[in-house]
């Protein structure tokens, strides 16, 4: 049997190449997500002013988005009435995100920490754009459509955007949790069924990331 050596050794030269791309793309895009969702090096400590200039950038961004879809964006994604002294919390695929310190654990008990937050939905009297009065009755948003998508983002000090759509209709404790008064029992059996998850808007997540950046 003749082996065509030109053959051979184009063939073995385009079999180790390709291998190399799958490889490096592999590699790249396991990369990618560590550093993108669960690396500890990307959370940045930020006093409340800086929460505040952040989530207010990036308040501004999602009202041109929502303008645009013919829907509202408020920041009252969170809120409660008469409830305990524990701490409240998101369940999110990287750990809990405290969304209000209370000291029961306390915010050292928490890796990831809340920087803010919006709701997406349709207004029932017809506005668009950013509406931080929306009409609330007992954490129930009675100025928005409920038989039309609603979605919550949360901010992370991580600088990941996470997204909760409605699977039913969402008021302001919708996807939070709250630890027991003496901060040492969390209480998520009234969420199981609401867990957040790392959003898909690319744009969201590399507007927060902008914004973040700023601070480190």
């Amino acid at each position: 049997m003749v082996i065509n050596m030109a053959k051979f050794k184009c063939f073995l030269i385009t079999f180790i190449f390709s291998f190399l791309i799958g490889y490096f793309c592999l590699t790249n895009l396991h990369c990618y997500a560590s550093s993108d969702e669960n690396n500890d090096n990307n959370i940045v400590k930020l006093n409340d002013n800086q929460k505040d200039e952040i989530e207010n950038g990036f308040m501004n961004w999602a009202a041109k988005r929502a303008q645009l879809g013919g829907m509202v964006v408020s920041d009252d994604y969170f809120n409660h009435g008469a409830a305990g002294m524990g701490d409240w919390f998101a369940n999110t695929p990287n750990g809990r995100v405290q969304v209000q310190n209370q000291g029961n654990p306390g915010s050292n008990h928490f890796k990831l920490h809340a920087i803010g937050g919006c709701i997406f939905g349709t207004s029932t009297d017809g506005k668009v754009g950013r509406d931080d009065d929306l009409d609330i009755c007992a954490e129930e948003y009675q100025s928005l459509d409920n038989n039309k998508p609603m979605d919550k983002y949360l901010l992370a000090d991580n600088g990941v955007v996470y997204e909760l759509k409605n699977q039913g209709v969402l008021d302001e404790t919708t996807g939070f949790c709250e630890y027991s008064d003496d901060g040492t029992n969390p209480n998520e059996f009234t969420q199981t069924d609401r867990k957040w998850v790392v959003s898909k808007d690319k744009a969201a997540q590399h507007e927060l990331k902008k914004l973040i950046n700023e601070y480190k």
